[in-house]
């Protein structure tokens, strides 16, 4: 309820709170939730690892950015974050992609089974992360809707991101 994810935000953004994985996978998460999450984090100097795969259908591209956002600010701990299963579109592989080239400490990124985002979509999101001084080390997307463009700009992108492990 829209109670819970409050107090849950409250939690969060507590200076006392050690919490370092959280995961609410399958949950109904939508963008006030995201928001409230996102603002949460932003303070949460502990969370390392966020899962909140299989439980945004009724998120829009407006609530993923609340979350996308939380990834620019410095204060934000977060390393691991997996959105496997989600509906991000196409435009906001792009703004995933566009915070992603810049963000400083997120590692660890999940996206299998996004069904949502087209072949333009991972193009765009392929071509944008192209940044060598992208934070990530690793990055899964497995089963998901790509053709042979997408993956010559996966691999284009992948090679200039040196950070990558192999």
């Amino acid at each position: 309820t829209k109670i819970g994810w409050i107090a849950l935000g409250r939690t969060l953004s507590n200076r006392n709170c050690s919490l370092d994985v959280l995961d609410l996978s399958q949950n109904n998460i939508d963008d006030e939730v995201l928001n409230v999450l996102a603002n949460s984090l932003a303070t949460n100097l502990t969370l390392k690892d966020l899962s909140l795969g299989y439980g945004g259908e009724s998120t829009t591209t407006d609530g993923w950015q609340h979350l996308f956002n939380l990834l620019q600010n410095s204060n934000s701990a977060l390393e691991k974050l997996d959105l496997s299963g989600s509906n991000i579109n196409d435009e906001g592989a792009t703004a995933m992609a566009n915070v992603l080239a810049t963000n400083t400490k997120l590692k660890e990124l999940h996206l299998s089974r996004i069904e949502t985002i087209s072949t333009n979509g991972w193009r765009s999101f392929f071509t944008l992360l192209r940044n060598p001084n992208s934070a990530l080390e690793f990055l899964r997307f497995d089963d998901i809707n790509i053709d042979d463009h997408v993956v010559a700009s996966m691999v284009e992108a992948l090679a200039e991101m040196s950070s990558l492990k192999f």
